[in-house]
């Protein structure tokens, strides 16, 4: 039975030699984000984490915050594959150790449009998957957008932003933060929980804000960074 991951796999590949971007080896292995091992591993991470959150968003019944079991198993599924759009960015700038231009940070930007997109393309061809890759196609193209409205590519602010993506733009921040990159070492837990908790109101949901601290409290949550990239 083809999955989500598989059909996304399959249009992001479809994707980038549109683009003409080599396909390495790494793409065989029918896992997502193909040419970058921590980005795949980013996704893992990303998406233990808003299960661990959504663990806890269930039992407060927030107002205006109530999901079902499905609509949470949903949400996972878009945190997965919320880089996806990565595979359109050149891999210059994707790995660039300095600080990025405005035309690279622009390039960057683009992620998230192109992650939509992969995952619209996607739901046009296998309709049997909609739900998987409808959350996909949202939270790709809105993980960005801040409770400020400052964020992108829509400038949203608020309750306008999709629940899916303003849970997952905390567990992305997150995880961002306490992650080295080629252009930073990673940050200590409690630096990062306390820059989170920091940006409430601003960056952030707020109450959702109170859901991740509670959820990462005790002990410090890290999912295994080596069982990072399994499907």
């Amino acid at each position: 039975m083809t999955t989500a991951n598989e059909m996304l796999v399959r249009h992001a590949l479809s994707y980038a030699r549109g683009m003409g971007r080599p396909i390495g080896p790494f793409h065989r292995d029918t896992r997502l984000h193909l040419d970058d091992v921590e980005i795949a591993r980013h996704g893992y991470r990303t998406s233990q984490v808003v299960r661990v959150m959504l663990k806890v968003l269930r039992t407060w019944n927030l107002d205006g915050y109530v999901i079902t079991a499905e609509q949470a198993s949903l949400f996972v599924v878009g945190a997965r594959h919320h880089d996806i759009g990565k595979i359109g960015v050149p891999p210059e700038v994707l790995h660039k150790p300095g600080k990025l231009s405005q035309a690279e940070y622009g390039a960057m930007k683009r992620h998230t449009t192109i992650g939509s997109d992969i995952a619209g393309a996607t739901l046009r061809d296998c309709a049997t998957l909609a739900a998987q890759l409808q959350s996909v196609e949202v939270v790709a193209h809105y993980h960005h957008e801040r409770w400020d409205g400052s964020g992108y590519p829509a400038g949203l602010r608020g309750r306008d932003i999709p629940l899916s993506a303003r849970i997952v733009a905390l567990a992305d921040s997150y995880d961002a933060m306490v992650s080295p990159r080629v252009y930073k070492p990673g940050m200590p837990h409690e630096l990062a929980m306390a820059a989170i908790c920091a940006g409430a109101g601003s960056l952030y949901d707020p109450a959702l804000v109170d859901v991740f601290a509670a959820a990462l409290a005790t002990p410090p949550f890290r999912p295994d960074p080596l069982a990072a990239g399994r499907p």
